[in-house]
């Protein structure tokens, strides 16, 4: 039987700063006081929410995956005093052996409209159980200096 352990895995870290790269390029900082990547700067910043379905198209016949499917949300949105990203993917995964892996990957994070302030959650889970677990919050004082 094959090991769970073998499958290539997408680490939480890399969701976590493909989320903060997203996040980013959408939201308005002072320090540039213009909006994201492609708008214009007199474009407000519009809370939305994007679902991606997604499935396996074909399969090579020496694959251990033989089917996949699961859904991608991103969401954003702008709270009384900050903005708020939140991305969740659960992919199910079909082995040639005839099991099946759940995963789960989440990212949460929340902004202070003065940019002084983020906190964020990242979490992975497969089958159920926790895999990986990472939290925390930075601030900017009137420095310049984070703490």
């Amino acid at each position: 039987m094959m090991s769970l352990s073998c499958l290539p895995r997408l680490s939480v870290l890399a969701l976590a700063l493909f989320a903060l790269a997203a996040a980013a390029a959408e939201a308005r900082t002072p320090a540039t006081g213009g909006a994201g990547v492609g708008a214009g700067a007199d474009s407000p910043l519009l809370p939305h929410r994007a679902v991606y379905e997604m499935r396996l198209d074909t399969v090579r016949s020496s694959s251990t995956v033989v089917g996949a499917h699961g859904v991608m949300t991103y969401t954003f949105a702008d709270t009384c005093n900050g903005w708020t990203v939140e991305s969740r993917t659960d992919l199910s995964l079909s082995l040639s052996q005839g099991l099946s892996v759940d995963s789960t990957w989440s990212f949460l994070s929340w902004e202070s409209k003065d940019g002084e302030a983020f906190r964020f959650r990242v979490r992975s889970e497969r089958n159920g159980r926790v895999i990986e677990s990472y939290e925390g919050d930075a601030r900017i004082g009137a420095s310049g200096s984070g703490s």
